[in-house]
């Protein structure tokens, strides 16, 4: 029996590590693409140099993050894996801004997305991962800051090119963000830690709301 529990344990964290370095490998190959496309818009849209580096951040706290227990189901993989991934294939088109104003938002956006980032530091990951629980800074207020830093970015996006493709590339992102958001929470709150965070911050993404 013993050596069954062994084999089991075993097994388990082989998972976890090819887990782990499958999300980073994928996250290289789809945002490198991303950002080699957007650099070369630059001199049209200057504004486009914050989604840059805001991607570049994310890869690397993802090379340099500290290892998790990992929700290792597929449905949270798969989850996690479209929610990252779908925002990063959206476009630019030639021209000017549509709505200059969405530039704004943009930077609003990537402003609190990219502090939520730092205030994870090195817990930060795509698939649901328990870390640590943070709970100072902008985490006193919503439980996933980061997410809705993603959304008023998005928008910010979407305003500036509104096309019918980048409007479907967000509806996708945001019904796999949502689902994302419960996997998460449902990975997290077997911590009794973090079940007292949920109690203190109720909500989740927009204050007051949800």
């Amino acid at each position: 029996m013993a050596e069954i529990g062994v084999a089991r344990r075993n097994g388990e964290q082989a998972v976890r590590v090819a887990l782990d370095l499958t999300e980073r490998f994928l996250l290289i190959i789809v945002a490198l693409p991303f950002v080699l496309r957007f650099t070369h818009a630059l001199d049209r849209d200057p504004y486009l140099l914050g989604l840059i580096l805001a991607e570049m951040l994310t890869v690397v706290l993802l090379l340099i993050r500290r290892p998790g227990p990992i929700a290792g189901t597929p449905w949270a993989f798969f989850v996690a894996l479209v929610g990252t991934f779908a925002p990063l294939f959206v476009t630019a088109p030639d021209g000017p801004p549509v709505i200059p104003a969405g530039a704004a938002l943009m930077w609003v956006g990537l402003a609190i997305s990219v502090a939520a980032k730092l205030s994870l530091a090195r817990s930060f990951g795509m698939i649901a991962a328990n870390r640590g629980v943070k709970s100072r800074g902008i985490y006193a207020f919503i439980r996933h800051p980061m997410y809705l830093g993603y959304a008023v970015t998005h928008l910010g996006f979407l305003l500036v090119f509104p096309n019918l493709f980048n409007l479907a590339v967000y509806l996708t992102t945001w019904t796999f963000q949502l689902l994302r958001i419960r996997e998460e929470e449902r990975w997290l709150c077997q911590d009794e830690a973090y079940r007292e965070y949920a109690d203190r911050v109720r909500y989740r993404l927009i204050y007051g709301v949800y």
